[in-house]
């Protein structure tokens, strides 16, 4: 491995050409040979009076692996009206979802330790969904006005922190807890998939288990609930609620689906309010009575309207966008009544 090619990453003067020279040789060569390279090139990052010549360079590796290849799968909504599917498009360019990493790690190699735990931070803009991968092998999907951050350090406590809704796929770990931080609450696990809703709009937190075991605690009363595939609990002002449900349902969005299973209309309502990015307004009379079936794949929010308006003794109006006196627009309103 070049010596000068190390130097220049540790300085942040990389080019694109070297960034991608450096990870093909992390990616290709066998991890004792790099080792043993780093250790015999390390002299400018290392003290040379330090007896430790037996520290571990495997976390470094991963972490210059995981620092290069940062870009993240990004999956779009699409739409029927092709002005709308146009403006995504463009707005996505704009907007391309980034991982903002604050920094590079400063280490004090004689302590084997990082001095400064750099913060990575992945945003899904509205109107994406960004697939994404952590460094200790957990999977998940990020849905859209969301982000997931999580410390340069995050080998040593698998924490993340949630703002909006995600996927995971966590990978097992007997030794060490997975946790995720999403609005008063903290979630804990070894191994297991699940969907997390935690929108600070919304003042609430929903979790669905799809597979393995979860313990919620709730940071407003400290109570903590083991739970089990197929439940949902949603905690709202300090209530806990806990039923059984469909898990699958809850984390169709991922693939692209708005999917309802006989749900009441408010719940309905939030789900189309933030798939389609839109107020849904629902009268208080009759959010217990009604419920709604029905699979979404590429619908607009007319076609989805006028189904339910055609299966029910609903109808609904919606008023445009209209600008305001900050010369800002209005989000589009829906508002259901009974016919």
């Amino acid at each position: 491995m070049n010596k000068k090619i190390l130097e220049r990453y540790f300085d942040g003067r990389l080019n694109l050409k070297e960034d991608i020279k450096l990870s093909e040789q992390i990616a290709d060569t066998q991890n004792q040979y790099i080792e043993q390279n780093l250790k015999l090139n390390w002299d400018v990052h290392m003290d040379s009076s330090s007896d430790d010549k037996s520290r571990s360079f495997k976390p470094l590796l991963d972490r210059i692996h995981h620092q290069i290849h940062k870009n993240q799968s990004i999956y779009y909504y699409k739409a029927r009206l092709k002005l709308h599917r146009w403006i995504a498009i463009s707005a996505a360019a704009v907007l391309v979802p980034i991982i903002v990493i604050s920094g590079i790690y400063f280490f004090d190699f004689k302590k084997e330790k990082p001095l400064k735990a750099s913060l990575i931070e992945i945003i899904a803009p509205e109107g994406s969904r960004i697939k994404f991968n952590l460094p200790d092998g957990t999977e998940g999907f990020l849905n859209s006005k969301s982000r997931l951050s999580y410390s340069a350090s995050f080998f040593d406590n698998r924490v993340v922190n949630l703002q909006g809704e995600a996927f995971f796929d966590v990978a097992h770990d007997q030794s060490h807890e997975f946790k995720v931080f999403a609005g008063n609450s903290i979630i804990k696990v070894l191994g297991t998939r699940f969907n997390v809703a935690a929108y600070v709009q919304d003042v609430y937190t929903e979790v669905v288990l799809e597979e393995g075991s979860i313990n919620y605690i709730s940071s407003d009363t400290g109570k903590e609930l083991k739970m089990s595939p197929g439940q949902r609990l949603v905690e709202k002002e300090g209530k806990i609620q806990r039923s059984e449900v469909e898990a699958w349902k809850y984390s169709s969005w991922k693939d692209g689906k708005l999917v309802f299973r006989n749900d009441p209309m408010d719940e309905v309502a939030r789900r189309i309010s933030r798939w389609y990015n839109v107020e849904v307004v629902v009268p208080e009379k009759f959010l217990s009575d009604d419920t709604f079936r029905g699979v979404f794949e590429d619908d607009s929010l007319e076609e989805v309207l006028r189904l339910i308006e055609l299966t029910s003794q609903i109808k609904f109006q919606i008023i445009d966008r209209v600008s305001q006196q900050d010369s800002s627009f209005s989000r589009k309103k829906v508002i259901l009544s009974r016919k």
